[in-house]
């Protein structure tokens, strides 16, 4: 028991030290400390064992993604292409519609099968852009991020990695019950989208506008009649999508390209789009190949090593007594298939932050019993599975992913987090105890 006091206390002092703006490396060792100490782990063991594996782990399984990822989007700003497809947006749509158009961008992105850290790298950018020609708060652009990504995991059909895991387990099509998956999405996606809206305007209304960072001030910002043409500028960002959703498809095998493992096909796709942009613009990149991608490693390494040292801490919280008997918990709820998933999925996935994590804890725990249950509808459990998986409660304020794209972003909790709790957090879990309790009854 004293453990899980620990797990606890260290996950609300990681965030009330998070809020504070103290750095997280700092934090998550005293955090590790205390999950570790109230666990009975020795002080030594607790960095040998636990944290180190954990963020040498994430570092290295990770260090080279985000730093093509950071090189792409310095080569695509300094390039123009950034601010001519903003520019665009702006153009067509105004600032009343921009937050919605982002939106249905991280969505469609996403339904596409294109990696979340490759969405933040190909929407950060115009977000910046975006706030500084309509003067709106940064801190909004995560909330609309992740209410893309999350929103989009209840379609029909979508090719995520959860959807994917749940699928296999489960042994059933991605795109079955689809009027049910179609209704949590657009409820979804309207009521957090309202609160988006909502948020904004609060904001704005108290002063709370766009703030030019240090890293906007070192972005190179071509004049907008230099800018590329708007083909040119959508080339390397449709050839990553084209090529990253064909290299794990496995659509080039005819060719005797085989099918990659996701890591791989965003090294490759990410690196020929850095590759094709400097060719597009070559007249006005020359010169420059050096500070890109000195510039862009340097953008990498700071949001790599803000996950993982989360990851070290998480690594710790796993390894601890107190996780063991949540899981030990978790095994012993009771009760109909679909709100154990719902409990479970939920405090799980709070946990550990991660959805993929959280599918294969649960179904690894309740999968067998769930599917040898005559009265279960798989294609409606798959469907809660994932909701309860891969919702709005995995971005858990000590998750690594989210650490990772607010280091990327040049954000913080302070600033974003407020917003993610009531526009893309709360509007899951509700949604989720509706559709939960109405699978009961059906």
């Amino acid at each position: 028991m004293v453990s899980v006091i620990g797990i606890v206390a260290a996950i609300a002092l990681l965030v009330f030290l998070a809020f504070k703006q103290w750095n997280m490396l700092l934090v998550s060792l005293i955090c590790a400390v205390i999950v570790g100490l109230t666990s009975g782990i020795g002080l030594w063991a607790i960095f040998s064992d636990y944290y180190m594996p954990g963020l040498v782990g994430f570092f290295c399984s990770w260090f080279l993604i985000f730093t093509i990822g950071a090189v792409y989007s310095e080569i695509m700003s300094r390039s123009g292409s950034v601010s001519a497809i903003a520019y665009k947006l702006v153009d067509v749509f105004g600032k009343e519609k921009i937050l919605l158009v982002m939106f249905i961008v991280c969505c469609l992105l996403n339904l596409g099968g294109v990696n979340p850290y490759v969405q933040i790298f190909i929407v950060w950018p115009m977000a910046v852009v975006l706030s500084k020609e309509f003067n709106i708060n940064r801190g909004i652009w995560l909330s609309v991020f992740y209410l893309g990504l999350f929103t989009a995991q209840l379609f029909p059909g979508n090719p995520s990695m959860v959807n994917t895991v749940v699928s296999q387990i489960l042994e059933v099509s991605a795109g079955t019950v689809p009027f049910i998956c179609l209704a949590m999405f657009l409820l979804y996606a309207a009521a957090g989208y309202f609160i988006i809206r909502r948020t904004e305007k609060r904001w704005e209304e108290k002063g709370r506008r766009y703030v030019e960072t240090e890293s906007d001030r070192q972005m190179v910002k071509p004049e907008r009649d230099d800018l590329p043409g708007l083909a040119a500028a959508l080339t390397p960002m449709i050839l990553v999508i084209l090529l990253y959703t064909g290299l794990t498809s496995g659509w080039f095998a005819f060719a005797g390209i085989q099918r990659l493992a996701s890591s791989n096909s965003i090294l490759a796709s990410m690196g020929t789009a850095c590759i094709v942009c400097y060719l597009l613009n070559l007249k006005k990149l020359r010169g420059s190949e050096k500070d890109i991608i000195f510039k862009g490693m340097a953008g990498g390494l700071s949001p790599t090593f803000a996950a993982a040292v989360i990851a070290g801490f998480l690594g710790v919280i796993t390894g601890s007594h107190g996780y063991q008997l949540f899981t030990q918990a978790v095994q012993d709820v009771g009760g109909n298939p679909y709100m154990q998933c719902l409990i479970a999925g939920s405090v799980t996935g709070f946990i550990t932050g991660g959805g993929a994590v959280t599918a294969q804890t649960v179904l690894g725990t309740f999968g067998a019993g769930w599917l040898a249950n005559p009265s279960v509808n798989t294609g409606l459990l798959r469907q809660i599975t994932v909701a309860n998986t891969a919702g709005g409660i995995t971005l858990s304020p000590h998750s690594g992913g989210l650490h990772g794209v607010m280091g990327f972003a040049g954000t913080d909790l302070k600033e974003s987090y407020p917003a993610c709790i009531t526009s893309v957090i709360l509007p899951s879990i509700v949604i989720n105890i509706i559709f939960s309790a109405i699978a009961v009854f059906m």
